[in-house]
Order: C-alpha cells, then sequence, then structure tokens
C-alpha cells in the first residue's frame, strides 16, 4: 500500500454504471493531475496583496539603502551610531510586513462564514475569486429544479386506441430502469412509483434486452426488448423524447404538430412530457405523452433575484424544450425570457459578442454543449461560474473560472467543484457571493491604508534627513504597532457591499493609496516648517521655535504623525473613484484607544519610549485641531472629485504636482525666513 495509490468512483451514463478502480496516470483528470494548475493558483486577493507589499517593501528598501549611502558619504563621524540612532527606515517596512497575517486571516473569516452558511470551500480561491464574477451558469435540472419529478395521471394523452391509462404506464415501466438496478432515474423511479405494485410491470413478460438509445440518458431515452408470454410476439417498448419517439413511429406531420401543440399547452402549466411507443412485430405505434412536473426548489426565486441584484448574469443551461425552459425563466421573475435553442447558440460566429451576452437561457443542451457555451463566455472576457448536478456537468465546471455543486451532486462532479453546498438550498450562493465581496472591500482598504502609511513614513523621513533633523527609530516602531492595531480592527469592520463585479485593479489601489500618502506627507512637512517658525516673543527672552527646543519638536512630530497615519483608516475606502465614508466601530476604538496613548506619552513625555520632553495640553491641542482641520479638508476634496469623477490615477498626478509646488513655496519661504533671522535685531 505505501507504493500505491488507488482512486474509485461510479460511472452511470446511459445504460453503463460501473466502478472504477485506477491508480497512476489512469487517475481522472479533475482530481489530483490537474491540482497544482487549478487550486494551486493564488487567487485575485494574493497576486493584489502580493504587489501592493513589493511595492511598499521596494520603497522602504530603496529609502534604507539611500539613506546608509549619504550617510556613510555625507557624515562619516556618525557611521558609529547608524545602527543606533538611524534605523527608522528599516522599521517603516514592519507595515507591509503584516500584510499576509491579515490577508490570511480576512480569508480565514470568510471561509468560516461559508462553513456556516453550509458551504465546504476548497482552499481559497474561491472566496477570493467569487467577488469578480460576471456571469453564473445553472443546470436547470437539479439546482433550480429538484429532480423529482412527479407525473400527473388525469393529463395523460393517448394516441393509441384500445390502450388505457394504466397500461400505457405499465408500458412506460417497462422502459424503464428496475428498481433492483445499481442506479435508478429519478424519473423512472417516478414512473414506477405509479404502480400499485412495482412488480407489476414485469409480470408476463421475458425481458431480452434494455439499452439506453442514442446514449442520451439526460434525453430520457430507453428501449426495452420483451417476449410477450401472453401470444409469444417480440415487442419493444420505447421512452424517451417526444420527438424522437414520433419520428421513430413514423408519425404523420399533423400528429407531430398535434404533438408539438400539446407540449406547448402543458409547458405553459409547468409540466414537461415524455413519449411512449410501443413495437409488436415491426410495427411501431405511438401510444402517448405521459406528462410530468418537476417543481423548482422553493428558494430558487430568492436565490436568482439576490444574483441579478449583485449584478450578475444568469445563464439556465437546460435539456428540455425551448417552451418549458421558458417556463422556468419567467417563474424567475427578475430573469428574462430570452431562451434560444442550443443549435441557434451554436451556430452564431464565435466573436457575436452582443447576442451571447443577452441570452437568459439555452434549450436542448447536450453535456457536451456546456462547456462550449463557457468556453465562448470565458473567450468574451467574462468570469464565469457554473453551478452544476450531474455526472456529465465536470467539463463545464472544470472551464470555469468557479465550479459550485449542489449537496447531492455526483461524486466526480463535487471533485471539479471549488464549492459544495452541503444543503438543499441556493441562497447560499448568493450570501457567498456577498460574503466574497465584502472580504475583497476589506482587504481593498486595508491595502490602500497600508501603502498610504508606508508613503507617509517614507516621505517624513526623507524630508526630515534632507532638512538634517532626527526622528528617533523607536518613534517608528511605536507608529508600527499601533498600525497593526487598527489594521486587525479593520478585518471586524462593516464595508459597503458593491453592487457590481468587484475586480482587483492593483494599479488603482496603489495609486490611491500613494496619493492619500502623498497628501499627509506634505500635512506633516508644512507642520515641520511651522513649528520651526521663531516665537513672537523669542527676540525678547530666548531664541526658541513656536513647538519649543528640538526634544519638543521631535515630540510635537512624533503625535503628528501617529494621529494623521492612523486616521486615515478611519475614511479610505476603495471604489471606481476616492471615497471617503463614515468610520465604523472597530476602527473607531483601536484608533481612540492608541491616540490616547500616544497623546498622553506627548504631552508628559516619557524617556522610555524616546520622547525626552513632552510638549503640553495646549500644544498637543493645536496639533490635533490641525489634523482635523486636515482631515475635513481630504475629506471635502474627496467628494468634490468624486462629483466630477476624478479617478484615483488623476488624484496621485495632482498631489504630486501640489506636493511639488507647495515644497518649492516653502523652501523659498524658510530661506526668506532665514536670512531675516540672521539681521541683527534692532530695537
Amino acid at each position: 500500500m505505501a507504493s500505491s495509490f488507488y482512486y474509485a468512483w461510479t460511472v452511470s451514463c446511459g445504460q453503463g454504471t460501473a466502478v472504477v478502480i485506477a491508480t497512476g496516470c489512469s487517475i481522472p483528470r479533475s482530481t489530483l493531475r490537474l491540482y497544482p494548475q487549478r487550486y494551486a493558483r493564488p487567487g485575485q486577493l494574493k497576486e493584489g496583496v502580493m504587489v501592493a507589499g513589493c511595492f511598499c517593501v521596494s520603497l522602504v528598501l530603496v529609502g534604507t539603502v539611500a539613506e546608509i549611502v549619504l550617510i556613510f558619504l555625507f557624515n562619516k563621524q556618525n557611521c558609529k551610531g547608524i545602527l543606533h540612532n538611524d534605523h527608522f527606515m528599516p522599521l517603516i517596512g514592519g507595515i507591509p510586513m503584516a500584510m499576509p497575517a491579515v490577508l490570511y486571516l480576512a480569508l480565514a473569516l470568510g471561509s468560516l462564514r461559508l462553513c456556516f452558511l453550509g458551504i465546504a470551500s476548497r482552499g481559497t480561491v474561491a472566496l477570493e475569486d467569487l467577488a469578480s464574477m460576471d456571469v453564473i451558469l445553472f443546470n436547470m435540472t437539479g439546482t433550480l429544479r429538484c429532480n423529482k419529478p412527479c407525473f400527473a395521471r388525469d393529463k395523460i394523452e393517448l394516441f393509441t386506441d384500445g390502450v388505457n391509462k394504466d397500461h400505457a404506464i405499465i408500458l412506460a415501466a417497462r422502459a424503464s430502469r428496475s428498481q433492483h438496478e445499481l442506479y435508478i432515474e429519478p424519473i423512472d423511479a417516478a414512473i414506477l412509483s405509479l404502480l400499485d405494485d412495482p412488480e407489476q410491470h414485469g409480470r408476463g413478460v421475458q425481458v431480452l434486452e434494455q439499452h439506453a438509445r442514442f446514449f442520451v440518458a439526460l434525453k430520457l431515452m430507453f428501449l426495452t426488448t420483451y417476449i410477450d408470454d401472453g401470444n409469444g410476439s417480440r415487442c419493444c417498448v420505447f421512452k424517451g423524447d417526444p420527438a424522437k419517439v414520433a419520428h421513430q413511429c413514423g408519425c404523420s406531420k399533423a400528429d407531430k404538430e398535434k404533438i408539438s401543440t400539446m407540449m406547448d399547452e402543458l409547458a405553459l402549466d409547468g409540466y414537461q412530457a415524455i413519449a411512449v411507443g410501443h413495437q409488436v412485430d415491426s410495427c411501431w405505434e405511438f401510444i402517448g405523452l405521459l406528462p410530468y412536473r418537476d417543481d423548482l426548489r422553493c428558494d430558487v426565486t430568492d436565490a436568482v433575484g439576490g444574483l441579478i441584484d449583485l449584478g450578475l448574469g444568469i445563464r439556465v443551461l437546460s435539456e428540455s424544450p425551448l417552451s418549458s425552459t421558458k417556463q422556468v425563466c419567467r417563474k424567475l421573475e427578475n430573469l428574462g425570457i430570452n431562451v434560444v435553442p442550443a443549435h441557434s447558440v451554436l451556430e452564431l460566429a464565435c466573436n457575436n459578442r452582443e447576442v451571447h451576452l443577452n441570452i437568459n437561457g439555452i434549450s436542448d443542451l447536450f453535456p457536451e454543449d456546456k462547456s462550449d457555451i463557457v468556453r465562448r463566455l470565458r473567450n468574451f472576457g467574462c468570469r464565469c461560474a457554473m453551478v452544476g448536478y450531474e455526472f456529465l456537468d465536470h467539463d463545464a465546471i472544470g472551464e470555469s473560472h468557479i465550479g459550485i455543486s449542489v449537496t447531492d451532486t455526483a461524486d466526480y462532479t463535487k471533485s471539479e467543484s471549488e464549492l459544495v453546498l452541503t444543503q438543499p438550498a441556493m441562497v447560499p450562493v448568493s450570501s457567498a457571493v456577498q460574503i466574497s465581496r465584502k472580504t475583497c472591500q476589506m482587504i481593498k482598504s486595508y491595502t490602500i491604508y497600508t501603502v498610504s502609511s508606508t508613503v507617509h513614513l517614507f516621505g517624513v523621513r526623507v524630508i526630515l534627513h534632507l532638512w538634517n533633523f532626527d526622528l528617533s527609530s523607536i518613534l517608528a516602531l511605536m507608529i508600527a504597532s499601533c498600525n497593526y492595531c487598527t489594521s486587525l480592527a479593520m478585518l471586524f469592520e462593516r464595508v459597503e457591499l458593491k453592487k457590481s463585479p468587484d475586480r482587483w485593479r492593483v494599479q488603482k489601489i496603489i495609486a490611491t493609496g500613494s496619493a492619500f500618502g502623498s497628501y499627509i506627507v506634505l500635512s506633516t512637512a508644512i507642520f515641520y516648517r511651522v513649528s520651526r517658525i521663531a516665537y513672537p516673543f523669542s527676540c525678547k527672552f530666548e531664541d526658541r521655535s513656536l513647538m519649543g527646543t528640538d526634544e519638543e519638536i521631535s515630540t510635537a512630530l512624533f503625535l503628528q504623525i501617529s494621529i494623521v497615519n492612523q486616521a486615515i483608516a478611519l475614511f479610505v475606502h476603495s471604489d471606481d473613484y476616492c471615497v471617503i465614508r463614515c468610520p465604523g466601530p472597530f476602527v473607531t476604538f483601536a484608533f481612540v484607544v492608541s491616540q490616547m496613548v500616544a497623546t498622553h506619552k506627548a504631552v508628559y513625555g516619557d524617556l522610555n519610549f524616546a520622547l525626552a520632553k513632552g510638549v503640553g495640553s495646549m500644544r498637543a491641542g493645536l496639533i490635533w485641531l490641525y489634523n482635523l482641520v486636515l482631515l475635513l479638508t481630504l475629506v471635502l476634496i474627496c467628494r468634490k472629485w468624486r462629483c466630477a469623477k476624478m479617478t484615483s490615477e488623476k488624484l496621485l498626478t495632482i498631489c504630486m504636482q501640489s506636493a511639488i509646488v507647495h515644497i518649492i513655496l516653502l523652501w523659498i519661504s524658510y530661506v526668506i525666513h532665514d536670512v531675516r533671522v540672521q539681521q541683527p535685531f534692532c530695537s
């Protein structure tokens, strides 16, 4: 057993039912051989976080190398204190380093929510990518319908004289699988349930042969050859699709039109029908139509309506006739009734995008056609999810981006699916899409916050280094630690559910984060230059700045950076445009607690945290007021630009241009101020 690996599954198609055991290369392609290609690929969240993390780490790495080079070239006398005083930049890298932990924690929480809904998931790819799906395809049998047909005895239509309804049912039962078979089709079980005695159909006959005609089990074509013990004649009974049976029995054109009309009338009442043909010696007779009803699942209307409200396109794939498929689409209320036969769709040009995307349902499909439909939609750039039920749905599920199986699906189909419903309900599918989109929005907001925080601290460090002002590395460690608390709080934050497919555009996320980061970098630079302005009465008493000594300026900078760096998490969210929304309770609580601690340390000072001297309560209040005005200005700007449909790329460009202009103006004002200060004071 140590050197061999065996895999077993059941196969039931047409007349064949078998148990197959295989090893090595004979293992089905949907289970192990394609596992690395299908399930080991990263989802859109992992790819996006990886790119954003690489951007942040690269930024920190470039800054660290540049800082070390500048110190060695221009400040060689302080080389011994590099590791002690000047490792501020590497500590900034601790902020993006938390991204994988936050990502996997968010995915774990999302998977737990799926479990509570009764959905078993394979990996996290489905949770990540389900938010980006454009189209969901349903196999009508078993997913929208219960696949529990119920025949209506009073609606049976007979076409042959001398045959009553009971005899027609017995003939249909003879063309069905027996209850002693390893697998029995639901339609056959429903026919046998019409008999008073399940063995009644086998009395007085000697069965010679039973097999499926055309090898299409889904078309319900089944033929039984037997010898009637009463007269010794050789007979055949044929059950299946009315059009096929009518053709086999040689019905006239008028009879075929009558059968088609009756099928349409039955479809209006929600019924389908199978036909029964009988052959005695060489003479075929069309016995009649046996109507049956297969009701929709009780919650399928709500499930489909919820998916449509989320902006998803619904496609119904059916083996049933056109009229029956239209009736099902009509019952789904929000779904249109633009249903076309399979041969019409397959005859369309593969580049006819508009027609393909406007179809609501496809009827008369063979099993192998479903995968072709999925492949065409994928070629149009649509991201497809396939909800399957039958054994032959595994190819279509394999072609789709996300495969979903219902609770009583064949094992082979489940092995191809990323999501498996463990309860007989369809509403969890729409709930799973909502959970996926909320998780996606949550990680987007966190990524924007991380990028903006990294850009902020990077820009502040560069500016302070150019202005020859050292900020203790312990303060950077404190800010990074507070960011971790805020990041964890964002996992439990409420998010606004998008009503359209949510795809990750990493460039837009990085541009948005960089824009907000550049804005708060500019605010910190302005704050620093203002804090260095001479105090109005310092000329009479002592030479001091507005914020006091260098130790007090360092403490004030710490408080300002800490507040504005974490305050971005209260407002920043990701959408098609730059959007600022009201904060939620978890992030607000984390922000308030961390900033209360930071404010206390800044007011009174703490040598253990490199805050040699406090700034006092009045200056701390001024810092809070400055940041409040700054954030309110940001809210007004974003709302104005949202009305103007300002995208995040344009926002980044404008912020960078504004930052450059303001830095030049500040530098000019600083030079003018420096010249005036150096002039002798005249009383």
